[in-house]
């Protein structure tokens, strides 16, 4: 299957967009070489899980027509450090979805 070529360079800090225009900032990435990648994002809605991160993988992000905006943003304030510590932790969330609503 044929990817998007900007998956092959996204990385984190970079704004990727959907069809409908919602922004969406990449948390993390795991790359899996020609198998494609994985990114995280902040979750736009709470769900079951309370975890304040989502994940797609590169089928999913063509699936859902996902774009690179070409914008890269800083994570710099306190919540997008302890964004980044969720994405790299399997421990019960310290922070949940409530703390993160209206995070890009």
């Amino acid at each position: 299957m044929r990817y998007p070529a900007w998956t092959r360079t996204v990385r984190v800090g970079d704004v990727l967009i959907s069809p409908a225009g919602t922004l969406r900032v990449v948390r993390r990435v795991n790359d899996y070489g020609d198998k494609g990648i994985t990114v995280w994002f902040a979750v736009r809605h709470c769900s079951w899980t309370r975890r304040c991160h989502t994940l797609y993988d590169t089928k999913e992000l063509a699936r859902l027509r996902y774009r690179h905006t070409g914008v890269h943003v800083k994570l710099e304030s306190k919540l997008d450090r302890q964004i980044e510590k969720e994405v790299h932790t399997l421990d019960w969330p310290k922070i949940t979805c409530c703390d993160v609503e209206g995070v890009a």
